[in-house]
């Protein structure tokens, strides 16, 4: 359905480059949106807004008159929008096609951000699951329900609970050594440990999912969570045949996460995968498509007939319904009358369009339309006095014999019959044009279910499981693994445990971060969500259940951690997880070049912008204080020579800074965003390339290939699961009311707390964090270890033991002075001396006698400079916002 309103005033005196980026930055009626289409007579449809395509230039058809400027944009005074009915039954169409024809103001509500396929298959697949009240594990579920439940006994999976039946454990065995695993008998996970990979909490962890028919695995960051679910994976592919247990379904919230679990699997030499949904965009992945897979399976005699019939069928119905929808628009043209007629008063139409008359005479007419008209015209005037005969009684009359009043009449009758009969006839067209790509779409789903059958993984996202569960259930698949459990909403959850699952694997962690609810009244941080708590996942409902007398379901955790130096892991290990054990390897990290210290909080006062405002729940809080000096340390670290760009991290919770940073960030250095991060700061009307000030014969814009080499710069919650080796972390929040906004969960500050390998700066006001618990216990041991202040020391790799410190720190200025021992002036510069408490260089070019790399230092010191960073690379570069560093030519 084509809707068309006026165009809002700030656009009506745009062009129609500027319309177009108004109508982008607004953000409404974009693809997918929901509507209400409240019509004349209380007619009331609910629709999505449809994806505008320009026409091609050589397109041909019916529909080749449709206007291209049919768009929001592109006429100066009308706006127009495509609409979609959510759900085209019968009503809904008569409905439709009634609204086209009734004279009457309409309303269009729009619901802003809400997309219907971001919801719709899940909440349909709760109400299903609602109807058949089949749901898999029930007993542990249900609140309240497992209070009498052993505290540690879960029952086996049914098809392990078998008389002589083992798990074969070589796939994750070293070599020459076989162990098996049975459900009836005690197990020693060191065994499994001393002939394996596997440290002790992971092997123990691998035992209990494989003997747990609901397993619940909690593993903290940096201990392996992904290569244990790899290992458990590996086991049951091994068993697959003895355990009749068909393809593995592995769910995971994100495609980004679950293209990461299936290229695990590829590298360890699983190949027989198939991955639901087409959103992947990793290379490894892309062959495993179901849509790719299933166009190249070869398809039987009887599907190729059958497809070639609905196809045939579909094509008439299209072909039916353009031509009855044009009859529909003009219902007054002699076109759609002689069809009427032809129908529903055959003699009429003789009468009127046959080529003989009733003496059986050829009539010679060259042109039929002229047939209504000539016959309008004729016929004699009504006699005064006599009373209209009724529409009825001139039906029944020949048409040569009504008066010219009369022939108006039943003219005007038979327009308003066709409008009816056109309407009827569209309804049952479209209907059966439904009906018939419905049947193609089961034939096509038939050609996917054989794809699903012979692989031995499937992966699917959530939401795609829910788009496909009719297709999914079929697969009767017994095992379904869960990554990052912890971060799946309970609703999603649910409607991955199919009726046909006898074994539940779920790995993550609750106290990282909970699953994403935009609405900040439905979450359980919220003095009012508390009582919905959508952001409680069920991993976490599970092991901290909120129900008394609930017992929690037993559940393993992993204990040693591979990514973060001890220094870094201790800040989670003494407020989060006192059993969290350091590998060795960690330990002999090697120290951050170029810094002083390894871990350390800039503390500043600088105010957030706005920070007099109270928008707790708000993504767009920056704070350019924090972006000059995050892009001051991030240009330091990168010019030292020793880190790649994609090795260094710059994280921030708000969308806000996310943006910022990316604009200063990205005149110098290649940055990447996450998917997530790009389509949050999409959806919150932050173009991710606005406002990147670079040459537009070079624009910045990076490939797959450049990807793997650019400076990472994410939010928080977009970066679970990643790590770098040195992250910079800007807080942003900074108020006289101490507010934290996001980061006052611990959820949230343990997720970025343990994303760094050898080093990790946090820029923020500690006054403000120290407002939450967890950051005044986060501070109090980063003070105790001198880790805490507002003056951050560089270091001269070659010179480590003279430091470089910040002297005047709240002016933003990384300060150059202490360096002066290590630089030599050369024979034509002037001399160096200071001038209100600041370095003061004027025309100096000097050395570091140990790197032999020159540098040339001119100073501002009384007038405040916006600073230019250089592309060029250095071994030891000094970057400020009051000096401009360079390297000499």
């Amino acid at each position: 359905m084509d809707v068309s309103f006026q165009q809002p005033e700030p656009v009506r005196n745009l062009s129609a480059k500027d319309r177009k980026e108004w109508w982008d930055k607004a953000k409404r009626l974009q693809s997918d949106a929901v509507v209400c289409f409240i019509g004349p007579k209380e007619i009331l449809l609910f629709c999505t807004v449809c994806e505008f395509r320009e026409r091609p230039e050589n397109a041909k058809g019916d529909d080749s008159e449709t206007p291209e400027n049919h768009n929001l944009y592109s006429d100066a005074h009308r706006a127009f929008a495509i609409l979609k009915v959510c759900e085209p039954d019968k009503t809904s169409i008569r409905n439709l096609l009634f609204s086209r024809h009734s004279w009457g103001r309409a309303t269009l509500v729009e619901f802003p951000g809400v997309l219907l396929p971001a919801f719709q298959p899940t909440l349909q697949a709760l109400q299903r699951m609602s109807r058949t009240l089949e749901v898999a594990f029930s007993n542990l579920l249900v609140p309240g329900n497992h209070t009498n439940v052993e505290p540690d006994y879960i029952p086996p999976p049914r098809y392990a609970d078998k008389p002589h039946f083992r798990f074969r454990l070589n796939q994750i065995l070293n070599q020459d050594v076989d162990l098996r695993l049975s459900v009836h008998s005690a197990f020693d996970p060191k065994k499994l440990h001393q002939n394996s990979a596997l440290d002790e909490a992971q092997s123990r962890a691998v035992v209990e999912s494989l003997t747990r028919s609901f397993s619940l695995t909690q593993g903290p960051p940096g201990t392996g969570k992904s290569y244990t679910g790899v290992s458990i994976i590996r086991v049951l592919l091994d068993n697959r045949v003895a355990a009749r247990i068909g393809p593995i379904l592995c769910v995971c919230y994100t495609n980004h996460a679950l293209d990461q679990l299936l290229e695990h699997l590829v590298s360890n030499g699983v190949s027989q995968i198939i991955r639901v949904g087409s959103r992947s965009k990793s290379e490894v992945v892309s062959q495993f498509i179901l849509s790719q897979v299933a166009r190249s399976a070869p398809l039987t005699k009887t599907e190729k007939r059958a497809l070639w019939e609905y196809n045939s069928l579909i094509e008439v119905n299209e072909k039916e319904i353009r031509t009855l929808l044009k009859q529909f628009e003009n219902p007054d043209s002699w076109q759609s009358i002689q069809t009427f007629l032809e129908s529903e008063h055959p003699r009429h139409y003789r009468e009127l369009f046959s080529r003989f008359d009733e003496d059986g005479f050829e009539r010679v007419q060259s042109q039929p339309g002229k047939a209504i008209m000539t016959w309008l015209s004729k016929g004699g005037a009504q006699d005064s006095g006599v009373n209209p005969r009724s529409i009825t009684v001139l039906q029944q009359h020949p048409s040569s014999a009504l008066t010219q009043q009369e022939r108006r009449s039943l003219y005007d009758s038979w327009v308003t019959e066709s409008r009816r009969w056109l309407r009827r006839l569209l309804v049952r067209e479209i209907l059966a044009y439904n009906e018939h790509r419905a049947h193609r779409d089961r034939i096509r789903q038939e050609v996917k279910l054989r794809c699903l059958q012979d692989a031995h993984i499937i992966g699917v996202t959530t939401s795609g499981l829910a788009r496909n569960l009719e297709l999914i259930e079929h697969i009767k698949s017994k095992v379904m693994v869960c990554e990052e459990a912890g971060e799946v909403l309970e609703a999603h959850l649910l409607t991955a445990l199919l009726p046909s699952v006898e074994h539940a694997i779920l790995i993550g962690d609750h106290l990282q971060l909970r699953p994403q609810v935009q609405r900040y009244e439905l979450r359980s941080e919220h003095p009012r969500g508390r009582q919905y708590s959508l952001d409680v996942s069920l991993f976490e409902r599970l092991v901290l259940p909120r129900t008394d007398g609930t017992v929690p379901v037993p559940f393993s955790t992993l204990e040693t951690q591979r990514r973060m130096h001890p220094s870094i892991s201790g800040l989670i290990r003494k407020t989060l997880y006192p059993a969290l054990q350091d590998d060795e390897s960690v330990k002999t990290y090697p120290s951050v070049t170029g810094m002083t210290r390894r871990l350390f909080w800039l503390d500043h006062t600088k105010p957030e912008t706005g920070a007099d405002k109270d928008d707790t729940a708000s993504t767009s809080h920056s704070n350019e204080h924090e972006i000059r000096l995050t892009t001051a340390l991030a240009s330091h670290l990168l010019r030292q020579g020793v880190y790649e760009p994609n090795e260094i991290a710059i994280l921030t919770p708000y969308l806000g800074q996310l943006h910022l940073l990316r604009r200063d960030l990205g005149r110098m250095y290649e940055v990447v965003l996450t998917d997530r991060d790009m389509d949050d700061l999409e959806k919150a009307g932050l173009d991710a390339n606005q406002e990147l000030q670079v040459e537009a014969s070079s624009p910045r814009q990076t490939s797959k290939s450049s990807a793997l080499k650019a400076l990472k710069v994410a939010t928080i919650d977009n970066f679970q699961g990643e790590e770098a080796k040195v992250v910079i972390i800007s807080l942003v929040r900074s108020n006289a009311q101490n507010k934290c906004g996001f980061l006052k969960t611990s959820n949230r500050i343990n997720v970025l707390l343990s994303r760094a390998q050898h080093g990790m700066y946090i820029i923020g006001n500690a006054r403000t964090a120290r407002s939450v618990q967890m950051w005044v216990d986060v501070t109090d041991m980063l003070q105790q270890d001198n880790g805490l202040g507002p003056d951050l020391e560089l270091q001269c790799p070659r010179h480590p033991e003279i430091p470089i410190k910040n002297e005047n720190y709240h002016a933003g200025i990384f300060n150059p002075i202490s360096l002066a021992g290590n630089l030599k002036t050369s024979p034509n510069t002037n001399a160096v001396s200071r001038c209100c408490g600041q370095f003061r260089v004027v025309d100096i070019s000097s050395y570091c006698l140990a790197t032999e790399t020159t540098l040339r230092i001119t100073s501002c010191v009384r007038q405040s400079v916006a600073p230019t960073y250089p592309a060029a690379t250095a071994a030891f570069v000094l970057v400020e916002p009051a000096k401009l560093v360079q390297m000499v030519p």
